[in-house]
């Protein structure tokens, strides 16, 4: 008899920590599971042009949750076509009720969002729901002219074709060209300090560069860089090298010494030389 009480106290005891456990395991386990938002809209800048094409980046306690390549201002559209992917932001029930947080990565540039109408995105961990996320950024660029410097006026002036090539962090933002009148805008920069570098190929303009702190918002400007004639080797300076180089194509400006007819008449002599010399430091 004893036997059996004591038999029925542990089996009792037994369940009860099976219990207990079980309990303490699914409870941990709903933590852990995974749970996703879904969202689709619009990316757009701050002067509500759409974005041509980037990245779209979510995050949740600065952890990158989730990530989507857009194009044409959009992602996620149309919202009822099944195979239009979703821009999937993961999570678990610990992080219901957090802010999502969105950027968008353009190159190797990337912007802080701000959702349209401004408001706070909480994750849900709705996975059959899809919610509307339209996606402002600053509408950031650099403008300026570059103009190439001219000795003979005979010929009309034309600063179009010179490359800017804009460069962030070690990484290149993109190349822009000038206009005919040597007008350029850089996009898909980020605030912060930018480096241009000039250059035009066809003559001997030197290459030069410029350093722009990129404001925040809106347009900065760079002022007007003028590229001079010289660099007849092309090593990004105006120096002795080069006029030793024009000493030695004295002469009618054919091939490869046209270039060093700085003045345009047709031949390489010490007019030429000397409007180079003017140069050196430049």
């Amino acid at each position: 008899m004893m036997g059996s009480v004591w038999v029925k106290k542990v089996l009792f005891v037994y369940l009860l920590l099976v219990f207990i456990l079980g309990f303490a395991g699914a409870v941990y386990a709903d933590e852990l599971v995974g749970t996703f938002d879904r969202f689709y809209g619009q990316v757009k800048d701050d002067l509500n042009n759409p974005v041509p094409s980037g990245t779209i980046e979510a995050y949740i306690d600065g952890e990158k949750r989730g990530e989507l390549a857009f194009q044409n201002g959009q992602y996620g559209i149309p919202v009822g076509d099944p195979f239009v992917e979703k821009l999937i932001v993961n999570g678990t029930a610990n992080d219901i009720g957090k802010q999502i947080q969105f950027k968008v990565k353009i190159g190797a540039v990337i912007y802080t969002a701000q959702t349209s109408p401004v408001t706070t995105v909480l994750y849900q961990g709705s996975m059959f729901t899809i919610r509307q996320a339209n996606l402002t950024i600053p509408n950031i660029s650099i403008n300026g002219f570059a103009v190439l410097q001219r000795i003979s006026t005979s010929v009309p002036a034309d600063d179009s074709g010179t490359q800017v090539k804009a460069t962030q962090g070690g990484s290149v933002v993109g190349t822009f060209v000038t206009a005919a009148d040597g007008s350029y805008t850089v996009t898909g920069v980020s605030a912060g300090s930018c480096t241009l570098e000039f250059s035009h190929t066809g003559g001997s303009w030197k290459t030069t560069t410029k350093t722009v702190t990129v404001e925040e918002s809106g347009s900065t400007g760079a002022g007007t860089v003028t590229l001079y004639l010289g660099d007849m080797n092309g090593d990004s300076g105006i120096n002795i090298l080069d006029l030793l180089w024009m000493a030695s194509v004295m002469g009618p400006a054919s091939g490869d010494a046209a270039k060093a007819d700085v003045n345009g008449d047709g031949q390489v002599n010490i007019l030429d030389l000397l409007k180079v010399a003017a140069n050196i430091g430049k």
